[in-house]
């Protein structure tokens, strides 16, 4: 190992842990000019409780509302990313069932067209030809007349 990759290593893992620590060690935000104060049975007040300057009634329901509207956008966003992801799977499948069909509906189309050449082919190698067989006849017996006449001659 080099020595430089070691400190590499070593500042890089610090700062790491430095900013993983940092906010643990911030101080909570400070309501400016806001107090609030713990009171027991007998101080000034008749009862126990907590009581809160205006300012910090305020800034109290302000986090309230802030944290609702907070939660309803994260909530929005998930509920989005979620339905996207979702649509983004349907598209996906539909898209393939589309490839699937398509693909199978031309291989059937080619082998249809292939099985219907066949088809044209052996017909026509087994299909007699009439007219060819008609000459072929006619030349056959003429030639057997011909043999007949011709062996007849040489009996003689």
């Amino acid at each position: 190992m080099r020595f430089d990759n070691i400190w590499c290593k070593a500042l890089s893992l610090y700062l790491c842990s430095f900013l993983i620590a940092a906010p643990a060690l911030a101080n909570p935000p400070a309501w400016d000019g806001a107090t609030i104060v713990t009171i027991n049975e007998g101080d000034t007040a008749p009862f126990s409780g907590t009581l809160f300057s205006v300012e910090a009634a305020a800034q109290l329901l302000i986090d309230l509302e802030y944290t609702q509207e907070t939660c309803q956008i994260e909530t929005d966003r998930q509920l989005g990313l979620q339905s996207a992801q979702l649509q983004l799977q349907i598209d996906s499948t539909t898209a393939a069932l589309t490839a699937c069909q398509t693909m199978h509906s031309d291989i059937l189309e080619i082998k249809n067209g292939q099985i219907e050449f066949l088809n044209d082919q052996l017909m026509k190698a087994s299909r007699p030809d009439n007219g060819l067989w008609f000459a072929l006849g006619i030349a056959g017996g003429v030639l057997v007349t011909a043999a007949a006449g011709w062996t007849l001659g040489q009996i003689d």
